[in-house]
């Protein structure tokens, strides 16, 4: 895998808030950010998942980048890696993240085919497994028995391709550029949700405008006992106008303190 320019959104928006003279409202951002449903720029960084990646890996960074704090932020990136083989790549001589980094490996791809001549036999080898259980199945298996063991005879679907095969094949597409998995594996993967994801679904539901709900969302916050949802909580205290809902996030907030 050769993964470009991969960046902490911290070290971006301390870079940026520094060109700016913001830096010390970084802490309302993150408000505003909890507010909308999203993560703090302190949770949108590949440090917290670098350690699960174990596949061949390169790294490719601007050293000198203007938009970010490397090397320190592309080298942690790097260390943390649970990849048993991997490279880091600076691109020097620049700043430029955008004109020279992303561009770079378009003007020298040398670099990059080398490691991926050498690594990236993964998809080669799914491939060619396919390829070999097609072949048995649906080419020798007729071949060598007179009627399927579950079946009378061996039957032939005719391809075509029509409206619901080319839509499935867009869908399929769409989902495997959005986050790189085949649908099976991403429906196993939603069984991994913890506490992060929860925490920033129940932030959502507090602006919900069903008392209901918002007052159950409070509750389920208290009881996750993640201290990032506090000052969240205390914001809304202070605008809710529902006094049961009121009650639950004073309940929450008491929870919280409780479990710190």
């Amino acid at each position: 895998m050769v993964s470009p320019m991969v960046v902490s959104m911290g070290a971006i928006f301390d870079a940026f808030s520094a060109l700016q003279g913001v830096q010390q409202y970084q802490e309302l951002i993150d408000l505003e950010l909890m507010k909308m449903g999203a993560f703090t720029a302190a949770e949108m960084t590949p440090h917290l998942w670098a350690h699960a990646v174990k596949m061949p890996t390169m790294i490719v960074q601007v050293l000198d980048d203007e938009w970010t704090r490397n090397p320190e932020d592309g080298q942690k990136t790097f260390d943390l890696l649970g990849a048993a083989e991997k490279e880091l790549f600076w691109i020097e001589g620049t700043t430029k993240r955008f004109k020279d980094g992303y561009n770079w490996f378009a003007r020298h791809p040398e670099t990059v085919l080398a490691f991926l001549t050498l690594h990236d036999l993964g998809l080669l080898l799914v491939l060619c497994t396919a390829v070999a259980v097609n072949l048995v199945v649906f080419q020798l298996v007729p071949r060598l028995r007179q009627k399927p063991i579950f079946g009378e005879v061996f039957e032939k679907r005719p391809f075509t391709v029509n409206r619901q095969v080319t839509l499935g094949a867009v869908l399929f597409g769409i989902g495997w550029g959005l986050c790189g998995v085949c649908p099976g594996p991403a429906i196993a993967g939603l069984g991994r949700a913890g506490k992060d994801n929860a925490c920033n679904v129940l932030i959502t539901l507090l602006l919900d405008d069903d008392p209901e709900i918002r007052s159950a969302s409070a509750s389920a916050l208290g009881d996750l006992g993640d201290p990032r949802a506090h000052t969240l909580l205390m914001h809304h205290l202070g605008v809710e106008k529902d006094e049961r809902v009121a009650a639950a996030i004073k309940d929450a907030v008491g929870k919280l303190h409780g479990g710190g």
